[in-house]
């Protein structure tokens, strides 16, 4: 993906963050707001394409409530977005607030 990061790093990426969002980014390249949204992105990417290869027809709304409800990852995301709406940083805030959780799962936020 965009992160050339695998799946499993992405997540030891996303946990570590939420432990201490004064990480560095793990690329030279790109800043650690930058690679949130790449990581993110990469990850929810790999969970959609195995829910699309599932036999049946699902609709893009049940692979949403699917990941967003019933996996750890998307659990995972909505605490990584806990932790960014308690960041300073504008372009944390935006990721938060406006890119990471899509509008018609904005009813799981909790915080």
């Amino acid at each position: 993906g965009l992160s050339r990061m695998e799946p499993d790093a992405i997540a030891e990426f996303l946990v570590a963050y939420m432990d201490d969002p004064s990480i560095p980014s793990p690329s030279e390249e790109n800043p650690v707001v930058r690679m949130l949204k790449l990581a993110t992105d990469d990850i929810k990417h790999f969970y959609y394409e195995a829910a699309m290869a599932r036999p049946g027809t699902v609709t893009d709304i049940a692979i949403a409530n699917w990941f967003w409800g019933e996996t750890l990852m998307g659990l995972t995301f909505l605490q990584l977005r806990s932790v960014l709406a308690k960041q300073d940083d504008e372009k944390l805030l935006a990721l938060a607030n406006m890119a990471l959780v899509p509008h018609h799962q904005k009813f799981r936020i909790k915080d």
